[in-house]
């Protein structure tokens, strides 16, 4: 099915005197977007600004809207005999915008056009948006509903141009949003981390020997914080490929790796970006050439067992979006479930969260044991018709053993809104997490422990249920096995699972209700920016215990202010 077709009004690209004003930033950028997506409507700023000649048809604010910062109501209480009264807490009322509209157009055909257009946009029951930005204060946003007809009459006439009207909406939730602030706290499997931050000119430094084959020239180097490519210079070039590795007096203490990439370009047409893993090594440290290769090429992540220096091709996965630049690639070599011959590489900005690759080595082709467990990476630069095809920079890499284990950190919470904001967090099994109570607390709620592949999320605003389980898929027989013990205590003091307690997608969890899972409750919003205008960064203490490479804590908080720009 192919998407709807969007309609913008104005049409047409940005005009002379939009870009003026965008230049000078004088005007707020306001904006109101279907409740079904299909319609924009420039209101104010330098979209709205229509080509009077070739595309006239816009719609603009004729006056100052009104409505903009919701009214509260003040809950106090009074003794008997109390002068005054004492403050409880306020609560914002709905907010109630009238926006005075001017529609315009060539002629009355193409005008009731635009006032269906606009009418369209907007009802009692579905939401549209409401957009607003200022350089000086950012993006802000409210849903709004169709809430009252305008006071105007409806005026008609076969050639009018031009028709005024006043929008009067409804912002339910009494407070304009901002773009939400994440933060992920997971396991780090840095154990070796190289960050490249001394430069060689020449080489990737002594904890890294090298091993380039290849009838190309070019070579690697190390500059102002990442491994780069050097090129080969001149015409009608050849390839060359680079082994990085083992790494320099590390080994894991398993055979299950978990090796973290950062990209910082692009791949040319060609090339590619490889890691090592399971890497044996000679007496000197160099490589022996055994080892597990994971290789992004194109559009295709390549597996491949190499065997004294023989590739031997075990899977093949089709990436779809090349890699990216600030990117963050995790390739993990065995399982949580203790499978050795298992592997799976995750990608993207968001720490690797999602699995681009999945596959495992049926036929035991690669080396798995004491004598294999060094770590490295490589690279391929392409021949080309003038110097190299380059493979992708690389900013920091890390590695670690894929095993159960305890850990401890912080998330970073920061507000720029006006009012105290309370986060969600979703919690990815399996582990017992803990989390702090609010900022600066050394308080924490204790929820678990959670299965493999178990996601639940906590709303500590207090307005929803405090858990809400989203587990997409049930834990298997030997992860219930595992978990008996716990399973059983819960039991011994709470009803069974029963479908009541399923998740949204219809998992039913086998702790029951997820209610018994928690401990203690937050207490502390994350504080709003100061009235100085100035948002500070908070800490949010976490940990995780019994958790692996899924284990993972995402805090979540859209910010809330009284109006657009205040």
């Amino acid at each position: 099915m192919t998407a709807p077709e969007k309609v913008r009004l104005p049409s047409g690209p940005i005009t002379p005197h939009g870009v003026y004003h965008l230049m000078k930033g004088d005007q707020p950028v306001v904006w109101l977007t279907s409740h079904d997506g299909t319609v924009i409507t420039d209101l104010v700023g330098p979209w709205s600004t229509p080509d009077k000649y070739e595309a006239p048809e816009c719609v603009q604010l004729g006056d100052s809207p009104k409505g903009l910062i919701a009214a509260w109501t003040s809950i106090d209480q009074q003794g008997a005999n109390e002068d005054g009264k004492t403050f409880i807490d306020a609560a914002n009322e709905a907010l109630e915008i009238d926006l005075p509209v001017r529609c315009v157009a060539r002629d009355g055909v193409h005008l009731r056009r635009v006032i269906n257009l606009l009418i369209g946009s907007i009802d009692s029951i579905r939401t549209a948006t409401l957009h607003w930005w200022t350089p000086d204060q950012g993006y802000w946003y409210t849903p709004v509903r169709w809430f009252k007809p305008p006071p105007e009459g409806f005026q008609i006439g076969g050639q009018q141009r031009v028709w005024e009207w006043t929008l009067r909406l409804r912002g339910d939730g009494g407070f304009w949003r901002g773009l939400p602030d994440v933060d992920e706290f997971r396991f780090a499997y840095d154990a070796m981390r190289e960050d490249f931050d001394v430069d060689y000119p020449d080489s990737l430094g002594p904890d890294w020997p090298m091993r380039l084959t290849g009838r190309g020239g070019g070579y690697p180097y190390v500059h102002r914080g990442a491994a780069r490519w050097r090129d080969q210079p001149g015409f009608l070039t050849e390839g060359r490929t680079l082994v990085a590795g083992p790494r320099r007096d590390f080994e894991t203490e398993t055979n299950n790796q978990v090796i973290e990439v950062d990209l910082a370009s692009l791949l040319a047409f060609g090339a590619a970006v490889d890691v090592f893993g399971r890497m044996g090594r000679q007496t000197d440290g160099a490589w022996n050439g055994y080892g597990t290769r994971y290789r992004i090429v194109g559009s295709t992540i390549q597996l491949h067992a190499i065997n004294n220096y023989v590739e031997t091709h075990i899977n093949t996965w089709l990436n779809f979006v090349p890699p990216l630049p600030g990117e963050t690639w995790y390739f993990e070599f065995g399982d949580e479930e203790g499978n050795e011959r298992a592997h799976r590489v995750r990608r993207g900005f968001f720490n690797g969260s999602v699995t681009a690759f999945k596959a495992e080595d049926e036929g035991a082709v690669a080396q798995v044991g004491p004598n294999f467990r060094g770590v490295g990476w490589g690279s391929y630069a392409t021949g080309s018709w003038i110097g190299q095809g380059d493979p992708a920079a690389i900013t920091s890499i890390r590695a670690g053993d894929a095993t159960t284990s305890t850990q401890s950190g912080h998330l970073e919470r920061f507000n720029v809104g006006t009012v105290p904001r309370w986060d969600t967090y979703t919690l990815t099994g399996p582990g017992i997490f803990e989390i702090a109570t609010g900022p600066g607390s050394s308080q924490m709620v204790k929820v678990g422990p959670l299965l493999p592949n178990q996601v639940v999320r906590l709303n500590t605003d207090g307005q929803k249920a405090r858990i809400q389980d989203f587990t997409r898929v049930p834990a298997t027989a030997a992860e219930l096995l595992e978990y008996r013990e716990w399973l059983d205590e819960l039991k011994s003091w709470a009803p069974d699972a029963d479908e009541a307690n399923a998740s949204v997608f219809g998992v039913v969890p086998p702790q029951g209700n997820m209610h018994r899972t928690i401990e203690g409750w937050f207490t502390r919003p994350i504080p709003p920016r100061l009235a100085s205008g100035k948002a500070q960064i908070h800490t949010v203490a976490v940990s995780i215990s019994g958790g692996n490479a899924n284990s993972r804590i995402v805090a979540s908080g859209v910010p809330r202010q009284r109006g657009p720009q205040s």
